[in-house]
């Protein structure tokens, strides 16, 4: 990994073997307030089944000064790709992070 902004975004060269059947580039995605309540989005970027990113931002496009803790960052994630399962499609859900 190596850091690819003053944000904290981490460009991301994974060595573990296989992919994962997403159905978009960004399948998880991380959200919570700074203390100033402007929300930190974390997202994770998927490439051919492989992660090449780890995009940290605020909202309001400025800086992070500090970013939130990690319990409070609510999780989102999308399903995975349909012909990649072995049952019915997964729900989108929001999870805390703990």
């Amino acid at each position: 990994m190596r850091a690819i902004d003053e944000d904290g975004s981490l460009e991301i060269k994974s060595r573990a073997g296989g992919t994962a059947p997403v159905v978009k580039r960004i399948p998880v995605e991380a959200e919570a307030k700074a203390d100033d309540g402007v929300v930190v989005h974390v997202l994770l970027h998927v490439i051919e089944g492989r992660p090449v990113e780890l995009e940290v931002y605020r909202e309001d496009g400025a800086n992070i000064s500090k970013i939130p803790p990690a319990s409070s960052f609510e999780l989102i994630v999308l399903p995975p790709a349909p012909d990649q399962t072995a049952g019915p499609p997964i729900p989108r859900a929001n999870f805390p992070l703990r």
